[in-house]
């Protein structure tokens, strides 16, 4: 998987709202909060091929935790990869 064409998903520090990024990207405004953002700074969950699945991943995120589910192991982001 290259880089540019990587998404990771993690959590806001601020308001805990999950959302997506470019893995090239070095600061991000919370969608929910406004809050600007270092994301090297910040704990990545996990990593997603295109946009349009770490959007899936971001929408189980905010379901309630009973209806989340299971999202696949090999998504997870172990602290070794990056």
């Amino acid at each position: 998987m290259r880089a540019q064409r990587c998404y990771l998903i993690t959590r806001c520090e601020n308001c805990k709202i999950p959302f997506y990024f470019k893995a090239l990207q070095k600061t991000k405004r919370c969608p929910n909060c406004n809050k600007l953002l270092i994301l090297s700074k910040l704990n990545i969950l996990y990593k997603a091929d295109s946009a349009e699945e770490a959007l899936r991943i971001v929408l189980k995120l905010k379901q309630p935790d009973e209806s989340i589910g299971i999202i696949e192991a090999s998504k997870i982001i172990r602290d070794e990869e990056f």
